[in-house]
């Protein structure tokens, strides 16, 4: 955590600002990724696939990339407050809202799909390839917001470079994933899907992870506590692996 109340203005806001640019970059990268690879090694029609779905992956991520900052808003309030405890319920409030949402959002994503690619004018021939891509991303819109609430957390903390780093490890990940599932397990654009969203999963984790050793150095205890209510996490990895379940099953009709 950084005190930006202290030291000259201008080198604060430059050193606060500038990881925020090199992230937002990143965070685009996951579908430029796809897009990248798969057309390297699935050939023209994957390709076209995937890039048919750009325009609503792009949608999704900045959608909950906005909605994550402004609830981050509240929790660096409290923070410039030194509400420690006000910190932690806003956070806590933010995840319940932002889970709701992406809920409701991922089920109303999943029962219009068909009618949001229609939409989008993806052809016939690309239909099939196009859905099993974006139905994956879809599901894991609640991970994307995670991953965003607690990176905002810790922006609104006044850390800046923690968040980069992890959505650096994240996309390198990401990467790895996608060759992995394409050329060993030769899952297709689905694999590479699999791969965006567990990327995300995993920088969902180490960011929780840096929130709970922030939260001790708030507090000043020599324990440490997560901002994240732990009936919440059960419920999260129930909701996580239902939705991964269901669309493991429907894939294999």
């Amino acid at each position: 955590m950084k005190d930006l109340t202290k030291g000259k203005p201008s080198q604060l806001i430059l050193s606060f600002a500038i990881p925020i640019f090199f992230a937002n970059l990143l965070q685009l990268t996951y579908s430029l990724v796809d897009t990248r690879i798969v057309g390297s090694f699935l050939g023209e029609d994957a390709l076209a696939a995937v890039g048919a779905t750009s325009t609503l992956s792009n949608l999704i991520i900045g959608f909950l990339l906005g909605l994550a900052n402004g609830f981050a808003i509240i929790t660096a309030q409290r923070y410039g407050a030194k509400d420690i405890a006000g910190v932690k319920k806003s956070f806590a409030a933010s995840l319940m809202m932002g889970t709701g949402i992406s809920i409701l959002l991922t089920a109303a994503g999943l029962l219009f799909l068909k009618q949001i690619l229609q939409f989008l004018n993806v052809p016939e021939v690309l239909y099939t390839t196009a859905r099993s891509y974006i139905v994956i991303i879809v599901a894991g819109m609640l991970a994307t917001f995670l991953y965003d609430a607690c990176a905002a957390a810790l922006r609104a903390l006044g850390d800046t470079v923690t968040p980069l780093i992890i959505l650096a490890v994240s996309v390198g990940l990401n990467i790895a994933g996608d060759l992995f599932f394409i050329l060993v397990l030769h899952a297709g654009v689905y694999g590479a899907a699999v791969a965006t969203v567990l990327s995300q999963v995993l920088a969902f984790v180490i960011s929780s992870t840096a929130l709970c050793i922030a939260s001790m150095q708030a507090g000043g205890s020599g324990r440490v506590t997560s901002p994240i209510p732990r009936r919440m996490t059960s419920c999260l990895g129930c909701v996580i692996l239902k939705v991964f379940t269901f669309l493991a099953m429907s894939e294999n009709k």
